[in-house]
């Protein structure tokens, strides 16, 4: 099905132009349409983290650092995680030119003595935002401390996730969705490859049901289905778009 174009009241074209999504995040992609909405809710509703904390790009929804924080003090609550003792950031490489690389590592201490460390870099190069590319040091800090976190969070995190979808009706496409969400945070997403990787996952699952349902289809419903497989814009690439063509005239 082609994606709806219509907007929910409560977004003006003013607010979207400004690049403000429905759980209040700063975004660059393209608008979030319906699915894009749901998926950020739910995975909002499968991490138990608040709405605010999970940002879409190119269609996929990430978790970003305050999710990533939030995840973290819930474990402590729940003693599911010692209590954090320390939070420590050291800098190999401070950014004080434009071109120049910042690196950081991120420490947590936990109070059973046991401590987790990550590395964050950044540079013009791997940071898309313009705004961001002046803040260099700062982005370095904070892919750190979200690599860090995860690697703390990671396993009652998944085992959350898991036993929450399976109380949900989702199909495997959705469920690796949802998933992914936590895998990488919203702040190291390279749209270009969130792009590249949704247009293949929505190629995936269109191909998958035509093949399902092709016996069943009259002429009719395939002509309707091709026609709006082949007027879809920056949904499938050409290339997808003739395998699909052929799916669905095979024989």
């Amino acid at each position: 099905m082609p994606r709806k174009k219509t907007q929910s009241k409560a977004i003006t074209k003013a607010t979207m132009k400004k690049g403000i999504d429905l759980w209040g995040n700063v975004f660059t992609t393209e608008q979030m349409n319906d699915k894009t909405r749901q998926y950020c809710q739910m995975v909002a509703e499968v991490y138990e983290v608040p709405p605010s904390g999970v940002i879409a790009m190119a269609g996929q929804p990430y978790l970003d650092k305050d999710a990533r924080l939030f995840l973290l003090n819930g474990f402590v609550a729940e003693k599911k995680i010692p209590q954090v003792k320390e939070f420590r950031t050291e800098y190999y490489q401070v950014s004080l030119e434009p071109d120049k690389m910042a690196v950081c590592r991120a420490i947590i201490i936990l109070d059973d003595g046991r401590f987790y460390d990550a590395v964050g870099e950044a540079s013009r190069s791997n940071v898309k935002l313009e705004a961001v590319k002046n803040t260099l040091n700062m982005m370095a800090e904070t892919r750190a401390m979200n690599r860090v976190i995860w690697k703390i969070v990671a396993g009652p995190t998944l085992e959350r996730v898991m036993k929450n979808l399976k109380t949900m009706n989702v199909d495997k496409e959705d469920k690796d969705i949802i998933i992914d969400a936590g895998r990488v945070s919203a702040e190291e997403v390279n749209y270009d490859d969130a792009a590249k990787k949704m247009t293949e996952k929505r190629f995936t699952k269109i191909k998958n049901s035509i093949e399902k349902n092709l016996p069943t289809m009259s002429e009719k419903e395939k002509d309707e289905m091709a026609s709006k497989i082949e007027k879809s814009e920056g949904v499938y690439t050409k290339e997808q778009k003739e395998k699909l063509m052929d799916t669905i005239y095979a024989g």
